[in-house]
Order: C-alpha cells, then sequence, then structure tokens
C-alpha cells in the first residue's frame, strides 16, 4: 500500500510538469489565432482597397469616355473640369428657332442618357455635315446654346421613324441658334452639363475624391465620390492630360487625347497600425477621336 504523502508527492509532481507543456499548448494556440486574424485582417483590409479602386475607375470612366477634347474645361495635379454628356439624342427638326425636338429610341440608336437635362445645361450639335459623336477633327462647325427648359410635348417627333417606346423630348433654348438657322431632323443633339472633380480632404482627414456639377448657373455642393485615398501629396490622387505623342497638353488645350487619373486607396490592416499601407491603380481614358 502506497502512504498518502507519496500519492500527494506525485500528483504535484505532475503538475509541476503539465503545466509548462500547459502553457506551450496555449502560446502556440494563441499565435496561431493571432496569425490567422491578421491574415484575415490584410486580405480584408487589401479586398476593400481594392473595391475602392474598381469602385472610383467605373465612376470615373462614366463620366470622362464620352469626352471630346475640347469638352476638357481645366485641370490640376488633382482636379479635372469637364462639360459631361448628360443627354444624346437624334433631332426630329424645330418647330421653332430656339426649340429643338429630339427622339428617344431604343435600339442601335438609343441615345445616353444619364440624367435628366437642366436648365443651364449647354446644348451643342455640329452642322451641317458632322456629328459630335464622329471624328472631332471632322467637326468644323460646333454650335452650343443653353437650355431654359425641357418638356415631353414633342410635335416634330410625332412620325418620326426612329421613335421608339420612350416619349420624345422638346428641348427649349435661351435663344435661337447664332446664324439663326434651325435644326434639320437627323442631327445627333448633345446636352452638356459642367462637372468638377476634385480630390480634397474630409473633416477626419482623410483624402476622398469628390464630384459636383453647375445646375442653373450654381455649383451644387462637392459630394464625396469615393475614397479614402492617401494625401494628394503621397500620389493618392493625380491627374494628368496627354496628347496623342504622349506629351502632357496644357490645361484648357484642345489637342487632348488621353486622361490618366492615378489613384492610391487606402488601408490598413490592423487597427493598432501606424503605417498606413495602399493598394494602386492608374486609370487611363481615351478621349473621343483622341487615339
Amino acid at each position: 500500500m502506497v502512504p498518502v504523502t507519496a500519492r500527494r508527492g506525485g500528483a504535484l509532481l505532475e503538475i509541476v510538469v503539465a503545466l509548462p507543456l500547459i502553457a506551450l499548448v496555449l502560446a502556440v494556440a494563441t499565435a496561431l489565432l493571432l496569425t490567422q486574424s491578421r491574415v484575415t485582417l490584410t486580405t480584408s483590409a487589401r479586398t476593400e482597397a481594392s473595391a475602392t479602386l474598381a469602385q472610383a475607375a467605373h465612376v470615373l470612366a462614366h463620366d470622362v469616355r464620352p469626352l471630346d477634347g475640347r469638352d476638357l474645361i481645366a485641370w490640376t495635379d488633382s482636379s479635372l473640369y469637364a462639360d459631361v454628356p448628360v443627354l444624346v439624342a437624334v433631332s426630329c427638326g424645330a418647330p421653332a428657332p430656339h426649340v429643338i425636338d429630339v427622339v428617344m429610341s431604343p435600339g442601335a440608336a438609343e441615345p445616353l442618357w444619364h440624367s435628366h437635362p437642366l436648365a443651364g445645361d449647354a446644348v451643342r450639335w455640329a452642322m451641317p455635315d458632322t456629328s459630335l459623336v464622329g471624328d472631332r477633327g471632322a467637326d468644323t462647325t460646333r454650335v452650343a446654346v443653353t437650355l431654359r427648359d425641357v418638356a415631353t410635348t414633342a410635335s416634330a417627333c410625332s412620325g418620326a421613324p426612329l421613335r421608339g417606346a420612350q416619349s420624345p423630348t422638346r428641348l427649349i433654348l435661351d435663344a435661337p441658334p447664332p446664324d439663326g438657322a434651325p435644326v434639320p431632323p437627323g442631327v445627333v443633339i448633345v446636352v452638356q452639363r459642367r462637372v468638377e472633380w476634385r480630390a480634397y480632404r474630409a473633416a477626419d482627414g482623410a483624402t476622398w475624391l469628390g464630384r459636383r456639377e453647375r445646375q442653373g448657373g450654381v455649383w451644387t455642393v462637392l459630394q464625396p465620390a469615393v475614397g479614402p485615398f492617401e494625401h494628394v501629396t503621397a500620389g493618392g490622387v493625380r491627374v494628368r492630360v496627354r496628347r496623342r505623342d504622349g506629351s502632357e497638353a496644357s490645361s484648357g488645350a484642345s489637342d487632348a487625347a488621353v486622361v490618366d487619373i492615378s489613384l492610391r486607396a487606402l488601408r490598413r490592416d490592423r487597427a493598432s497600425d501606424a503605417i498606413a499601407r495602399a493598394e494602386s491603380l492608374r486609370v487611363s481614358v481615351a478621349l473621343r477621336g483622341g487615339h
């Protein structure tokens, strides 16, 4: 029979030996858990930054892709002003010198309608034998008049062969065309709105890419469109405009061919990270007639 004191001594020895092993197992398990957590957070942060860049590429291309070099008004390293198309349609005719009826047609002739035309927008077309959707070098005459109002009654389109399921639209201009000649049927009509894209620093210190429009002669409030990005001084947002030969185009030049926008989206792998990392993307959009 084993004495009680001997059993107690053996149990104590077993505990003394087991404790370091338990601590080692717990340390290994904790290290594995922390490693897995860091990997998950890193992957999540990288995915979120990549999604930000993809969204930025989409919204920027939406405005920039339809532009002609002459639609770019001005730009800096971190901003871009342009006249962006909100409606592209085909004229049915002009019941009056200051009125243009346009047809909404589906299929191959379906117009671009990004938003509803508003008073103060610019109405443009090319005459007499060219169109804004062709090569810009062939647009010998380009007319621009300010839009005053929009109506749904468009009598000139009642028998238009291109008329589709959508209702035609009447564009009422501030004044007749400069030459006084009414717009004939079959001319491509483009309604444009002045838009600004600009990198700005929000109240929380993050850099965002904001967008605003000029409506009725007044700028809307700059709204955050996508972000956050690194600060502009760190290359978070950079705008470059190039000519066909790859050289830098000067602000307001009509020979612009390509818009390059470089973005660096911030990501933080851990909440306690003092070092902000970034994912990068370069968006290059060839302007209409510029490639």
